[in-house]
Formats: structure tokens, sequence, C-alpha cells
């Protein structure tokens, strides 16, 4: 069984959104729920109330927006085209979005979970050059499969109760995901504090009252000078994250203009050698610090620090990312607000470390490496299982609004469970 399909110029009627001008402040922070692509991406749940603004009668009427009723669903046709949820209540929105109002042929509920299976043709249909967005008459175009109103409801309440389960499922697994990183990054820091260590002394450091008493307290600038090392223009230019430390490899295009501003004139680099200590000024109080673990350029914005005594610069890595030493870089940096903090090298050298004898040092680094590796052993099945949740999730959602499943035979006999068990099954060793 396959279902008519009509463009969705033919059910709905197609609303238009506009932003009042931002420098008058009695357009903002009124009554009216105004909504933009950002804040549709952020939702969890199908359904929307408002967005992080709002605007007053005088900004709705300044402008071209646009006022929907609640069960309009608003799509996001820029920066990405595709985000769509359903309006609770009455609500206008920005030129970003687009406001789809069913005609009586078509039901909110199943619009929704048609509309959704088909987002992968509606980013296809985006179109431009300094950014992408899906046109009114594209949009209108674009054709949905529309049953009669009776079936429509069966599929809507179908998928209700069916993707439901998927979506607990997965949350229940990124949950374990989220615990696992928890507990590595725990471990990490007890692990290169010496949390665990007997014989601690006091060290009189703030952010770490007590260390394993051999241990020496120093300055950054004891044991790393700051470098300003050029050259090597055939080098790859590496990036440094809050989340993984510094890249071992040049970045593609896709990841280099979404992470870091890129300068054609590679004479402009620094050049930093296995063993630096790198970290972005603007986001050391966040983590981002690395050790090069290949030969590299890295940005003028960054602050390349070298070893002056033997040290083994892994574990300095896990050091500088603990909870206790970012809030102290955090304190050190400089700048009006947390979008403007930057730590420079002047005060980075003046903050006090702990430094264990180099032996340990090597020691915790290996313990470290080796419960990560640990941990990433057993994320992988549930990563895994994740993104074919995901898949089912999607498949499911087309197969129903298409008519390539009955629904009321797919529940009696039972095949999401025996989709679900084999996904499970699949995660054990």
């Amino acid at each position: 069984m396959s279902f008519t399909e009509v463009p969705i110029g033919a059910a709905f009627d197609v609303f238009n959104g506009a932003t009042p001008a931002s420098g008058e402040p009695a357009y903002w922070d009124g009554d009216i729920p105004w909504v933009g692509p950002a804040d549709l991406g952020k939702l969890s749940i199908r359904y929307i109330a408002g967005g992080g603004r709002s605007i007053t009668q005088e900004g709705f009427s300044s402008c071209g927006t646009q006022m929907v009723p609640a069960g309009t669903i608003i799509l996001s046709i820029r920066a990405p085209i595709g985000h769509m949820a359903i309006a609770s209540q009455p609500m206008c929105f920005n030129q970003g979005c687009r406001g789809l109002v069913p005609r009586s042929m078509v039901r909110t509920d199943f619009a929704y979970w048609s509309l959704l299976s088909r987002k992968p043709q509606l980013e296809a249909a985006g179109q431009g050059t300094t950014f992408i967005e899906l046109g009114r008459d594209k949009l209108r175009a674009e054709r949905i499969p529309l049953p009669d109103l009776a079936t429509q409801k069966a599929i809507a309440d179908f998928l209700d109760r069916e993707i439901a389960r998927i979506d607990q499922l997965i949350e229940k697994k990124k949950r374990l995901v989220e615990l696992l990183g928890k507990k590595q990054k725990a471990f990490a820091t007890e692990t290169a504090t010496g949390a665990n260590h007997p014989g601690r002394s006091i060290t009189g450091l703030g952010q770490l009252p007590l260390a394993p008493s051999h241990w020496r307290v120093c300055r950054v600038a004891t044991v790393f000078k700051e470098s300003f090392e050029m050259g090597g223009e055939d080098l790859p230019v590496l990036s440094v994250s809050i989340n993984w430390g510094i890249s071992d490899r040049e970045l593609d295009d896709e990841d280099r203009h979404r992470i870091v501003t890129y300068i054609q004139d590679r004479s402009a680099y620094k050049r930093v050698r296995v063993g630096d200590l790198v970290y972005n000024m603007m986001r050391a109080w966040q983590g981002a610090f690395g050790v090069a673990k290949v030969d590299g350029l890295v940005s003028p914005a960054y602050v390349v620090a070298r070893p002056t005594e033997k040290i083994h610069a892994p574990y300095f890595e896990h050091l500088l990312r603990t909870p206790m030493w970012i809030e102290e870089f955090r304190r050190a940096s400089k700048g009006i607000a947390d979008f403007r903090q930057r730590l420079y090298w002047e005060h980075f050298r003046q903050v006090r470390i702990i430094l264990p004898p180099f032996e340990e040092q090597v020691h915790i680094a290996d313990q470290i490496a080796v419960n990560a590796a640990a941990v990433k052993e057993v994320l992988a099945p549930i990563a895994t299982s994740i993104d074919r949740l995901r898949e089912f999730r999607s498949a499911l959602i087309t197969a129903a609004v298409t008519g390539r499943i009955d629904v009321a035979t797919w529940s009696k006999q039972g095949q999401t469970d025996r989709q679900l068990d084999e996904i499970e099954e699949a995660m054990q060793p």
C-alpha cells in the first residue's frame, strides 16, 4: 500500500517570518512569543511554546512577521534547514522559519511526522551562495504523503507510541555514555592530582590543598618557556579543542572553517614540535590545552609553551585540563566578559602547578591512557547501538507515513520489539 502525495502548498497555508529592529528596545521583551531556528534546534520534544526572546505588539507591527495559531508547524528554512516543532500557542517567528498551518485535509500530528520524513528532501531543496535557504516556492512544491484522515490518525497514534519507546531507549543509552564520560574524567583528575596517593601534605595551593608530599610545587615558568619559533610552512596546521586537545593532522575544509579562523599565509603561523604544550588563549578557561603529538603549525592566537626541563608532557595535558586548574586559568584570564576572556603567557607563567618526579609523570599518564582505552571499548558498541536506533527511528517514520507498512499489523506482530531486540543483541560481546 502507498499513499497519494500532494504538494506542501496544497496541504498547508504557508506563513513568513521577520525580525523587528534589534536596536529598538520598545520592540522587545513583550508578550508575543517569537522563535527562530536556534530555538527549534534546542528542542527535545515536538512542541514549542516560545523562544529565547519575545516581542511587543509594537515590534510585531513594525516588521513583516505573521502570527500563526496553535497547531502550526514551525519549520526552519536556513541554518540549518529542517528543524521543526508544533506551536503549542499562537506565535510568530523570524525570517529563518516558515509557519505551515494545516488545512482541513491534514491532521497536525500526522503532518509533523510526514514532514519529518521529508527532512532530507527539504535540505536538498535548499539553495544559495552566502547561506543555504529553502525558498517559499521550493517549499510549497515539495510533496508529502497524504492518506485519509482516519488513516492519518492511526499512523500518528502509532508513531507517537513507537517513537516514544525508541527515544526513551536512546536517552537511556546517552545517559550511560555521559556517566561513563564523567567517570573517566574523574579518574583522570584524581590520578593526575594524586588524590588517592598516601602521604599527602599541605601544598599551599588554593585549587589543591593536599598533594603527595614528595611532589614539587612550582610555577609554570619553572618548566616551560614561551616559544615563538616560525617556519615549517609545509607542516600541517593544527587546532586545539576543549574536547580532544590538539589535533594530529590538518583539519579538512569543513572542520577548519567551523573551529578556527584559517590564514592563507602560512608564514604567519607558529611552529610547534612534539611535546610542546599549546593552548588557545580565548578558550584556556574552558580547557583548550593540548600536547603536540606531531610537528605542525598553529594560529598566532595560540600560545606555544616549550619544556625547559625533562618532563612528560602528556601528564601536564591531563593536569591542566582538570577542573581545579581550569578554574585557575579562568581567574588568570583577562577580559570584560566570558567570550572575551584571554589567558596571556605573562599570566599563565605565574600559575602554580604540582610536579611529580618524571617516572611518576609517565606512570600517571599511562594509567589515564589505559583507563581511557577501557572506557572507549565499552562506549563503542553503545555508540553503534544509538546510531542504529536513530536509523531505525527514521526508517520507521518513513515506512509508516508512506504506507509501506500496515501500522495495525506491525503492532500486533511485535515488529518494533523484534527490531529493538536485534539492536540490543548486536551490543553483546
